[in-house]
């Protein structure tokens, strides 16, 4: 329980009948009955307005002289939470239900739900929030990648077995602060059955909309390449940026317009070409046979393949989106990936091309088109390593 957060108590709970020894309620909307102690429903009481943990407790011990201790007290709230009698204030129930947590977590980092997230990016400074979509319907060749998010968390404990309890911020601003409280896994876009270009993609729409207006930082775990036109277009909704694509192909099939439903992996760029909001475009490490068409729209700059710093290619001011598809990397280092291309980048030639620009606003980013494979373990770390470079660059601290 998140004692900042604010609570109240659940709407839908009555008093039905009272003793002078317990009060019996009932919710309402899911037929169940309370019997709770007269202190606990004094308790309870101190939630009658939207209030945080703290509050509560100072409303309780101010009407009770007899408090309990507040190590009791906690026990007490976390157990109305538990049942339902008190509920998080101003919840977002679409929001609430569109994400799962799961059993793991990324580097051991919080586990956090959304709704709660949400209510740190006022008071934390380049807050990231991972979440993954497992969602490969859009892939023109091999499937797989639905099962990248749950496969990475399983594996990323492998590098940062025991958090970054030793890791801490240093700027003017957060001064003091961990990496382990500005970093939170909220889980995986949730649903048995994904639909293509449906309900899924819409709500991660919405979702990274409202993390970044909180000024909070997504980082999106695929699933195919198609799930950055979603994420991209909440952020677009409300911001002018710029977007970092590394890829091993253009993704973009030289088409000016393209509808929702017909974007896939291999040609979600096409539906950016005209979205005034997203201002640049810079591409790197492409090495698919295409022809010039591709890369003639005049918002894209293409970097040269033997250049390691793009520092120079960013606009002053502008910040960027990463999306990093690892088929960008040589297939004899990543093979487990979709659309493999030869003659690709070593991974010490990505670092340093992310290295380069650490120092730049980077708003949020994805990382895409990773198939597991149980016999090739060492691949996933690899790009676990590529994800904590990146949450790295969004923090503005230092893993190195």
């Amino acid at each position: 329980m998140n004692r900042s957060t604010r609570y109240k108590v659940n709407p839908n709970v009555s008093v039905i009948r009272t003793s002078a020894q317990d009060i019996i309620l009932t919710n309402m909307e899911k037929g169940r009955e309370y019997h709770i102690p007269l202190d606990m429903f004094s308790l309870l009481s101190s939630f009658n307005l939207p209030v945080n943990v703290e509050q509560a407790i100072s409303i309780y011990r101010n009407s009770n002289q007899q408090a309990l201790e507040e190590a009791e007290l906690l026990e007490s709230i976390e157990e109305l939470e538990k049942n339902d009698l008190i509920v998080l204030a101003n919840v977002d129930v679409q929001l609430a239900n569109s994400v799962a947590q799961s059993t793991n977590r990324f580097f051991n980092f919080n586990g956090m739900r959304m709704e709660e997230v949400i209510n740190v990016g006022a008071h934390i400074p380049d807050a990231v929030a991972i979440i993954g979509m497992p969602f490969d319907h859009n892939v023109t060749n091999l499937p797989g990648s639905r099962l990248g998010p749950e496969y990475l968390r399983r594996h990323s404990r492998s590098i940062v077995p025991y958090g970054f309890p030793q890791v801490e911020v240093k700027d003017q601003h957060t001064e003091g602060i961990h990496l382990a409280s500005k970093v939170f896994d909220c889980g995986d876009i949730s649903g048995h059955v994904f639909d293509r270009n449906g309900r899924q993609q819409r709500q991660l729409e919405e979702i990274v909309r409202k993390l970044t207006l909180a000024k909070i930082k997504p980082v999106i775990v695929g699933g195919d390449h198609s799930i950055t036109y979603s994420s991209l277009q909440g952020i677009l909704s409300h911001k002018k940026i710029g977007l970092i694509h590394i890829d091993a192909h253009y993704d973009g099939g030289g088409t000016e317009q393209v509808s929702f439903k017909d974007i896939h992996h291999g040609n979600f760029m096409d539906g950016f070409l005209n979205e005034r909001n997203l201002e640049h475009i810079l591409q790197i490490g492409q090495r698919q046979r295409v022809d010039q068409e591709h890369v003639q729209a005049e918002k894209i700059d293409v970097v040269p393949s033997d250049e390691l710093d793009i520092s120079r290619y960013l606009r002053e001011g502008l910040p960027y989106y990463i999306t990093l598809d690892v088929d960008v990397l040589d297939p004899s280092f990543m093979s487990s990936t979709g659309t493999p291309v030869p003659l690709g980048m070593h991974p010490k030639e990505l670092m340093a091309i992310l290295t380069s620009i650490r120092e730049h606003d980077i708003i949020g980013g994805d990382v895409v088109e990773f198939l597991p494979s149980e016999h090739k373990v060492h691949e996933a770390l690899l790009v676990n390593e590529l994800l904590l470079t990146l949450i790295s660059m969004m923090t503005k601290v230092d893993l190195s």
